[in-house]
């Protein structure tokens, strides 16, 4: 993982809602694997190796974006990597499809990790 790489990690959802629903999931998903977070915005972000985020824009000095938005977060290709976590749900996958082309079209190298393989 990008954190224990000493990386910095933007986690981009779609809008506020999600993202508040993931900050708490992640408060409250293990005491003993707490993640450091925070919203991209806030005054400690530098300091903090995972943001949270809805746009990227706030996102400087980060190696790897998560996008778990259900669309090509704007300005991705500011940054060295992105990663896409698609579900097995149809949709998911149907959306993850248009992305990946979108991606592949803009020039950049796809490479697919199918976790159900592992």
């Amino acid at each position: 993982m990008a954190f224990h790489a000493a990386q910095r990690c933007a986690v981009r959802l779609e809008n506020p809602a999600a993202l508040r629903e993931f900050d708490a999931f992640l408060w409250s998903y293990s005491a003993l694997s707490f993640l450091p977070h925070c919203e991209a915005g806030a005054e400690y972000a530098r300091a903090t190796p995972v943001l949270l985020c809805t746009d990227l824009a706030n996102c400087t000095g980060v190696d790897v974006v998560v996008n778990l938005g259900g669309d090509c977060p704007d300005g991705y290709e500011n940054f060295p990597r992105l990663v896409e976590i698609v579900s097995t749900a149809e949709t998911d996958r149907a959306g993850a499809r248009v992305r990946f082309r979108s991606y592949r079209d803009a020039g950049h190298q796809m490479i697919h990790h199918d976790l159900n393989q592992a």
